[in-house]
């Protein structure tokens, strides 16, 4: 399914496809970010809801896990700067929230897009977060990771970056 043609990568631009096992067909709605927790979970207000059953009502709040991404912890080394990053761009915005999933943990996975800007591949591209391999489904994400990494873009920048899912094995 054809999404979203984003811009935002000076000579990148993409058209991603979002898939889900969960979701048929994913749900879309716009909502306001009023929270970035870390640099791959925020807390939005539903603004425009969707006409789907499955759509969340107006005014909810929702915890939102971006899809395919994973950021570094707060803990982590750069985990403080991914979450102010994503936190500068888009805290307080008006956001496109496109739902494809309910993780484990009760939170809505999605895509998001602001301004026509894929914001979880603006991450990935500005080395603010990794391709999470075990959820990609967009193979762009992964020639964008190799190219933040060769121009030590963000996280690339240091020594030895750990990955999150490793972290957390810690």
């Amino acid at each position: 399914m054809r999404f979203v043609h984003c811009v935002g990568f000076g000579v990148f631009s993409v058209s991603f496809l979002v898939a889900s096992a969960a979701l048929a067909t994913p749900i879309s709605y716009t909502a306001e970010v009023v929270h970035v927790a870390d640099a791959d979970t925020v807390r939005v207000v539903v603004g425009e809801s969707c006409h789907d059953a499955a759509c969340p009502a107006q005014g909810e709040t929702l915890r939102v896990r971006l899809a395919e991404i994973d950021a570094p912890e707060g803990d982590q080394p750069y985990g403080d700067t991914a979450t102010a990053a994503l936190d500068a761009r888009i805290n307080g915005e008006t956001i496109k929230v496109v739902q494809t999933d309910i993780d484990q943990y009760g939170r809505v996975v999605a895509q998001l897009v602001h301004e026509e800007i894929w914001i979880n591949g603006w991450l990935v591209g500005e080395g603010h977060a990794w391709v999470y391999p075990q959820f990609a489904e967009s193979p762009e994400l992964f020639d964008w990771q190799d190219e933040a990494q060769q121009a030590r873009r963000g996280l690339w920048g240091q020594e030895n970056p750990i990955e999150p899912w490793l972290w957390r094995r810690q």
